[in-house]
């Protein structure tokens, strides 16, 4: 049993044949576009395929984080900036460091040891827990999609505050 799919105007534009084995063959034939509503119809079906087959973004509140320490990210990084930026694409990190900066509800920066990166959160306003008063120095975990690595920074997106241990002063 073999199966054949054309699409033709006067001449055929496209064809796939798939035989008994499974085995497939397309053409394309490089005619010009006509006018008409064939190319809208192609253009619909290529971007549902793209669609259904496109690479999927994990929900950052419906997934489980890869647990790491702010400088655990840093010393990855610094030992291979291109290589980790592809290993972190697309995944959720729940990441333990101490507070840089902190913007309200709307931005977190951790320091890391090295000095090299600081990791930034941009925060998920609609699905962020409130995010308590922090001063530069408390420990903080936040949960963020890895976006991009910049410069001297690590950025994550659609991020959430988890928990905090606030920083305290033994000064009697």
């Amino acid at each position: 049993m073999s199966f054949t799919l054309s699409f033709t105007t006067p001449e055929p534009i496209f064809t796939l044949a798939i035989d008994q084995t499974g085995s497939t063959t397309s053409t394309i034939c490089p005619l010009p576009v006509p006018s008409g509503s064939f190319f809208p119809i192609v253009i619909v079906v290529v971007l549902i395929l793209a669609f259904i087959f496109g690479e999927k973004v994990p929900k950052v509140d419906e997934t489980d984080g890869i647990k790491m320490t702010a400088d655990e990210i840093a010393e990855k990084f610094l030992n291979d900036k291109s290589g980790m930026d592809k290993e972190f694409h697309n995944k959720v990190y729940e990441v333990t460091g101490n507070v840089e900066d902190s913007n309200g509800q709307y931005s977190m920066t951790l320091s890391t040891e090295s000095g090299e990166y600081e990791i930034y959160f941009d925060v998920d306003k609609e699905k962020s827990n409130k995010i308590p008063k922090l001063d530069k120095g408390d420990t903080v975990t936040m949960k963020g999609l890895y976006n991009r690595v910049l410069t001297d920074r690590i950025d994550f997106k659609d991020a959430l505050y988890i928990a905090c241990l606030l920083y305290t002063s033994d000064a009697a």
